[in-house]
């Protein structure tokens, strides 16, 4: 149980370490690794993601 306090505190820290730039490469690696699935998810449901992307960035801006 230690360890996985252990290794859970360590992926917060190296997580707080990251630059943004950094979570931009990994988040771009992840959608260009899961693109295909993505783009069949996002033909259904295309008017609910742009409203969801829509809130993120206002949410995101008014965080800052």
């Amino acid at each position: 149980m230690e360890d996985v306090k252990k290794a859970g505190s360590q992926i917060m820290t190296f997580a707080n370490h990251m630059v943004w730039w950094q979570w931009l490469i990994l988040v771009t690696v992840i959608l260009f690794v899961l693109k295909k699935p993505i783009q069949r998810i996002v033909k259904r449901h295309m008017r609910k993601v742009k409203k969801l992307i829509i809130r993120l960035i206002r949410l995101y801006f008014i965080g800052m």
